[in-house]
């Protein structure tokens, strides 16, 4: 009998401290039971038990561990390298925007631009060094203004850039 109103005491104490959350803004102080604490109190001891067992686990050495960069460089090999709504190719790579297109090829030092070939025509390209076969060449997607493309060699982190 003094079991049952135990329990009935608890049960209305607890409608009572979820009636005053509701009412209470959050971060408010709540009353619990002893039980409640209890079962906290225990709660907390195992998470602290096993964060504690967590970093008392042996750590892989770097060996046994590949790296996340190296397993994509593995799965990405041969794959094309997306940069800035463009690509990254072996002899070039491009850039684009909704107006404009930049295409940077790569050329051995010493080059000059009277050594290269390059034609640019409203329907195609074509970029080569003189007397070698063509580093690029091809048909626009779409007609382009030749009178607004431009071309220059520049150096750029070591290398040649047309």
């Amino acid at each position: 009998m003094i079991e049952a109103k135990k329990k009935e005491q608890a049960q209305k104490e607890k409608e009572e401290a979820e009636k005053r959350a509701k009412k209470e803004p959050t971060g408010s102080v709540e009353e619990i039971t002893e039980e409640e604490a209890e079962a906290f109190e225990r709660e907390q001891r195992e998470k602290e038990e096993a964060a504690k067992k967590a970093s008392e686990a042996p750590v892989a050495t770097p060996a046994e561990e590949a790296t996340p960069e190296e397993e994509e460089d593995e799965e990405d090999k041969g794959k094309i390298i997306p940069i800035n709504n463009g690509a990254k190719f072996d002899h070039y790579e491009y850039t684009q925007t909704l107006q404009d297109l930049t295409v940077s090829f790569y050329i051995p030092e010493g080059v000059k631009a009277k050594n290269l070939d390059i034609v640019i025509t409203a329907k195609r390209m074509k970029v080569a060094i003189k007397g070698q076969a063509p580093i690029l060449e091809g048909e626009w997607n779409k007609t382009i203004k030749t009178e607004d493309t431009l071309w220059t060699i520049e150096d750029v982190d070591g290398r040649r850039v047309v």
